[in-house]
């Protein structure tokens, strides 16, 4: 006799969709292979940058989900972070980041963590393959973001996966009940109805989340909310397209943006601090420069 159960999916996601729906497919084959450690307690420091990776899926804690593929734990990238930020011997951040997004929960306090040190000394994301929804928002509040050409950018959004297993409930003879204090307690349980009034409310949960998300985007780039609000639409863009669109700073190698890091770094005669983005100019950084340019955050 098989085994059924009621899996509860009911946790708000920043994450670009076609990395994770096939997971909730009706018999979907999952490969299980031993857990690939991504996070360690250190960060690659070379030439005064220090490089810290974001890949995979971020989430708050060890979930089945990263034991099973491997993973970015959030906490452990913001220590990470801060303590490049007060570190003497760094002289600039890389994020170097390629990941779909991942959970809402943890992400404003990376988010924050890597905004505070763009205070301390130049901060710089760069998208290789995939920044997308809580990567992005993370992204969003370095100094500056490139990619490579075929990056995929952008997912600014929120959303919530809640099935109805009601029916699945009743043609297995289970009647569910849910004994509460409170009209939305208990509102998805697994094997009950959901209600038009109960997806009613869950949207009202996504949208105060999604507002979180386009005030830390337009805080991050120096935007106006109305600015964030016409990509916040959870399309994903490629490379140029991206920067078309103002959600990259420019399209390049890695070794490229590694170059000009590394010389303003090394050079003694230029202290660093960070740069902003100022809403309605240009990027401070010139296309044909061999250096980054920097302006003091307020």
């Amino acid at each position: 006799m098989r085994n059924h159960s009621f899996a509860r999916t009911e946790t708000y996601w920043a994450i670009e969709p076609r990395h994770f729906a096939p997971l909730f497919q009706p018999n979907a084959e999952i490969t299980v292979q031993a857990a690939r450690p991504t996070d360690d307690e250190q960060y690659v420091l070379r030439d005064g940058i220090a490089i810290i990776d974001i890949a995979g899926v971020m989430v708050k804690g060890q979930t089945l989900y990263t034991m099973i593929f491997g993973g970015a734990t959030m906490p452990t990238i913001e220590r990470k972070v801060r303590l490049a930020a007060a570190d003497s011997a760094v002289n600039a951040i890389l994020l170097r980041i390629d990941s779909p997004g991942g959970t809402v929960a943890g992400v404003s306090d990376l988010a924050d963590a890597v905004f505070e040190a763009r205070r301390q000394k130049p901060v710089v994301a760069y998208i290789s393959d995939m920044g997308a929804s809580a990567a992005y928002y993370v992204a969003s509040q370095a100094d500056q973001i490139y990619s490579d050409v075929d990056a995929m950018v952008g997912s600014i959004g929120v959303y919530l996966v809640v099935p109805d297993y009601s029916k699945a409930a009743e043609n297995m003879g289970v009647k569910v009940h849910v004994v509460k204090a409170g009209d939305n307690k208990g509102a998805g349980t697994p094997g009950t109805p959901v209600t038009d009034e109960q997806l009613a409310e869950f949207q009202r949960e996504v949208n105060q989340l999604n507002e979180t998300f386009v005030d830390a985007v337009a805080r991050g780039r120096g935007w106006s909310i109305e600015k964030v609000a016409a990509v916040n639409d959870g399309r994903v863009h490629v490379g140029r397209y991206a920067q078309s669109l103002g959600l990259v700073d420019g399209v390049m190698a890695i070794n490229d943006v590694m170059r000009r890091l590394r010389a303003q770094s090394l050079n003694p005669s230029k202290k660093p601090i960070s740069w902003r983005h100022v809403a309605g100019q240009n990027p401070l950084h010139k296309e044909d420069s061999n250096e980054f340019s920097f302006a003091k955050v307020s």
